[in-house]
């Protein structure tokens, strides 16, 4: 999802960082950032937004980048 990774790119976050902050695996976090996990846990999406400092729906379902 191109949204989250510019999402953290915005914020100067490296993946090691969010996944740190968020809790989740170096490897979620990849397959979240390049499109290949359509089946996000609503735990995750709300933990990266948090982190993100966004919502879930722009993260998630926004088509906006």
């Amino acid at each position: 999802n191109m949204n989250v990774m510019i999402a953290r790119k915005k914020m100067k976050l490296t993946q090691d960082q969010v996944c740190e902050a968020a809790e989740i695996s170096r490897s979620t976090l990849s397959k979240i950032e390049n499109g290949k996990d359509s089946n996000v846990s609503k735990e995750i999406m709300l933990k990266l937004a948090s982190v993100l400092d966004s919502t879930v729906e722009y993260l998630f379902f926004s088509e906006e980048s």
